[in-house]
């Protein structure tokens, strides 16, 4: 029987077009387990979105069997489509929403085991990622030499001791997260986001405005999705203390 739906599902999918429509999630939170989506258009493009960040780029998709290729600028993504129509991405489970934008929480399942012929993600680390993986530090100073600083900031990241750890996370966050397969464009994004962090982050006036948003963009930075390879090593800002 479940050979027969497959079947259906494959016949169904190759009489639309090879096209699929709508929006696919794991409906998680957080950042050691972050909401991931796609969003599967007719037009025959897809976009990605990790957490609360969508990723700018319309990606090209295409249907084959029961496997979804959504071709990425760095490297492949490859989906499984399971009988029921949920999808498979490396062992986690996308269920498609609703129109309120809800989807089923699933626990993530293995995928049935593929032919060598079928279409795989490329799951190997590229040689940066792994380095940064390997080399993670478990504490933290602040990211710059204290004997030189000038401005009222720095200063106050000096001689406060949370804030020169906060200091420092961010700054191994923003240099592992730029060193993994996260595409050209979410790169672009991310060196331009935090210079736009700098400004706001230098217009505070006390220690309580610079820890919030320090924390803030910590997990910000973590939210970026990685195309292909090894998840960098990204501290979330509530394991500082």
């Amino acid at each position: 029987m479940k050979y027969l739906v497959a079947i259906f599902l494959t016949l169904l999918l190759t009489a639309c077009g090879s096209k699929i429509e709508g929006t696919y999630s794991n409906n998680m939170t957080g950042v050691a387990q972050q909401k991931i989506s796609f969003t599967f258009r007719q037009d025959g493009t897809a976009r990605m979105a990790v957490g609360s960040t969508d990723i700018p780029l319309d990606l090209p998709y295409e249907v084959r069997g029961n496997k979804i290729k959504v071709a990425g600028q760095e490297g492949d993504v490859i989906l499984t489509i399971l009988d029921n129509g949920d999808l498979i991405m490396d062992g986690l489970r996308l269920t498609k929403e609703t129109a309120q934008g809800t989807a089923e929480i699933a626990t993530a399942t293995k995928p049935t085991a593929q032919p060598a012929s079928a279409l795989v993600t490329n799951s190997a680390p590229t040689p940066v990622a792994q380095e940064a993986q390997d080399s993670a530090p478990k504490t933290w100073a602040p990211s710059f030499d204290c004997a030189k600083a000038s401005t009222l900031t720095e200063k106050a990241i000096c001689t406060d001791a949370l804030l020169g750890k906060l200091d420092g996370a961010l700054a191994e966050n923003y240099k592992y997260m730029l060193a993994s397969d996260i595409g050209d464009g979410a790169r672009k994004n991310l060196k331009a986001t935090q210079k736009e962090w700098i400004i706001e982050r230098n217009k505070c006036a006390n220690n309580q405005c610079l820890t919030d948003i320090y924390r803030k963009r910590i997990d910000e930075i973590c939210e970026y999705p990685v195309i292909s390879g090894l998840f960098p090593v990204c501290t979330a800002s509530n394991e500082i203390k």
